[in-house]
């Protein structure tokens, strides 16, 4: 009984780490335009990005129009749930204008809808500044971005420039996979960032979507080994 009691204590407590490890330090967002476009490019409405067991907020912002080019939504924000859900009090925020795509039928719901960093006839989205808040001070985070691929040979280069905290930047283009970067918080638990299109005027620029995750202390990583090998050696007791 008491080498049952052991096991149980040991797997109640990697489940907590586990749990640790995505709800409470973990955001995730899925970029979009609120709608179908007015038709004209074959759009269905935009599809929320959904995974099992695991959250996407859905930032939704107004669809470019290309009959008028001037709808267009400024200095938005959104409160971010973590990856169970919760609100722990992280925000999402944009200063300058924004316009957004809600992807073409059978597009992926992630990478096929996104912001459109360009500038149209009376809109100017090409440069953004952003603002990650609620985070913890001076703490690592790694920062996941995605581009919208437009797939197939041929197909017009897009990109953005992106830079933030700590003097990060990297460059990211439509034939690029997921960019994953390492940065710490200010003292105000704050990331700071910029993105501007790098073809500006010539091509637009897509940014897809944007993953949030604190970097586990070593402290934790070395608890949750201490834990595994207490549940091997209960296991071993067991049997």
């Amino acid at each position: 009984m008491t080498q049952r009691i052991e096991l149980l204590v040991s797997v109640a407590i990697v489940l907590v780490l586990a749990s640790s490890a995505i709800g409470g330090t973990a955001w995730n967002v899925d970029f979009q335009g609120d709608r179908d476009h007015l038709r004209l490019f074959g759009q269905t409405n935009p599809v929320d990005h959904t995974e099992l067991g695991i959250f996407w907020n859905t930032f939704e912002v107004q669809a470019f129009n290309s009959t008028t080019n001037s709808e267009f939504e400024s200095n938005t924000s959104m409160t971010l749930l973590d990856a169970f859900g919760n609100d722990e009090g992280v925000a999402l925020a944009f200063s300058g204008d924004l316009v957004g795509w809600a992807g073409s039928s059978g597009a992926d719901s992630l990478v096929g809808d996104y912001l459109i960093l360009a500038s149209f006839a009376g809109i100017d989205t090409s440069s953004v500044s952003w603002t990650v808040s609620g985070l913890d001070a001076n703490t690592e985070y790694d920062l996941t971005f995605y581009a919208h691929s437009t797939g197939g040979t041929g197909s017009p280069v897009r990109g953005i420039d992106y830079a933030m905290n700590g003097g990060v930047s990297f460059t990211q283009t439509n034939a690029d996979a997921p960019v994953t970067v390492r940065v710490l918080t200010e003292v105000n638990g704050k990331i700071f960032g910029t993105a501007m299109n790098m073809l500006e005027p010539d091509a637009e620029g897509n940014w897809a979507g944007l993953q949030i995750e604190r970097v586990p202390e070593p402290s934790t990583l070395a608890l949750a080994t201490l834990t595994l090998l207490g549940m091997s050696y209960c296991s071993r007791k067991h049997t």
